[in-house]
């Protein structure tokens, strides 16, 4: 092996000796001499626990409107035949009315026709299966339903969040409290 190559492969070398421990040791004593945070860090991911998450029903809803269809309209496309569209709309109706907690067929044939993460949606059923995770609840527009991995497009390009407390995007008008 070369020099080069061995070189490469090492990881890199902490700071050792007396002047580094000085140094650690006196800024772990002057707080003031840390750099500043960023005040605009993203905030932390919040448990199932600590905040409701949105349902999965709420989410397949959020989309559905963002896309512009009616539950009627999607069941003309998702049935296979014209009697079905009855019955499908009626389960449209119950898993967006979160009577339904899980139908992972129909969903992904929903995700098929809108803008839905499948697996935002598999994500939103765990938490309502088990309310007590530990896990991080994903963000999620509560307008729209878009999220930072399927943001919201329109002519001035992606959407954002408003701020770091209110999970509204930058595309969807302001939450009246």
């Amino acid at each position: 092996m070369s020099m080069n190559a061995h070189a490469r492969t090492r990881p890199p070398r902490l700071p050792a000796g007396p002047m580094a421990r000085a140094f650690l040791a006196a800024t772990a004593l002057a707080p003031e001499a840390q750099p500043p945070r960023f005040t605009d860090t993203p905030r932390r991911p919040e448990t199932a626990r600590s905040r409701r998450c949105m349902t999965p029903g709420t989410y397949v809803r959020l989309r559905r409107a963002k896309a512009g269809w009616k539950r009627s309209e999607l069941a003309v496309i998702i049935a296979a035949t014209p009697g079905d569209r009855a019955a499908i709309e009626e389960e449209l109706h119950a898993i967006e009315a979160d009577h339904i907690i899980e139908n992972r067929r129909r969903v992904a044939q929903i995700a098929d026709q809108i803008d839905l993460d499948f697996n935002i949606y598999l994500t939103l059923v765990g938490f309502a299966q088990d309310p007590e995770s530990e896990l991080p609840c994903p963000r999620i527009c509560t307008g729209c339903g878009c999220t930072w991995d399927r943001p919201c497009a329109s002519k001035d390009g992606l959407c954002g969040w408003r701020d770091n407390e209110t999970d509204r995007c930058t595309a969807c008008p302001p939450a009246l409290d």
